[in-house]
Formats: C-alpha cells, sequence, structure tokens
C-alpha cells in the first residue's frame, strides 16, 4: 500500500506509522485507527472508559473533545495527550 506524501509530517508529528497506514487503509477517523493499532475494539475501550458503546462511538467520530475527554481516551489508549490532541486536529 502507498501511503500518502503527508506521510513523514504525521512521523515527525510522533504519529505512529502503522497508525498512520490503518487510518489510509480503512478511511477511518484518527482514533479509531489509534484504537485498531493498540489491538481495542470499540467494546474494550468503551468498558475502559466507563461508557457504553454507542457513547463511546459518538466520541470517536466526534471533530473535537474536551481537554478532559482528551485526556482520559489518552489514558485508555495508552496514547500521549499531545498525540491524540494532534489527531483531533488533522480532521477526523
Amino acid at each position: 500500500m502507498e501511503l500518502s506524501h503527508h506521510t513523514s509530517v504525521y512521523l515527525e508529528m510522533n504519529i505512529p506509522a502503522e497508525v498512520v497506514s490503518i487510518k489510509i487503509e480503512h478511511d477511518i477517523p484518527w482514533v479509531a485507527a489509534y484504537r485498531i493499532y493498540r489491538g481495542l475494539s470499540r467494546s474494550d475501550l468503551a468498558n475502559s472508559l466507563g461508557l457504553e458503546v454507542d457513547v463511546y462511538s459518538e466520541i470517536e467520530s466526534a471533530s473535537s473533545l474536551a481537554d478532559y475527554q482528551l485526556g482520559e481516551l489518552a489514558k485508555a489508549l495508552g496514547a500521549s495527550y499531545k498525540t491524540l490532541y494532534k489527531l483531533y486536529h488533522l480532521n477526523s
């Protein structure tokens, strides 16, 4: 699979290459790609956040989140807040 010409920009932002590949291959939101990269289902992540799956799905596809939501999501994904902030600002 050929990656976008922006791939080097993503890598410079410390977004794992695998996340970029998943995003491009499946045409899904960035956070969904990161979740898949971590090997988690929507149900897994919803449970770790104490949410219903449908509520988590809305969060995953949201174009922006409050800082505290990003922080909680980052912890659950084992990612940094800074990385998720960048992902949400790359037009989920």
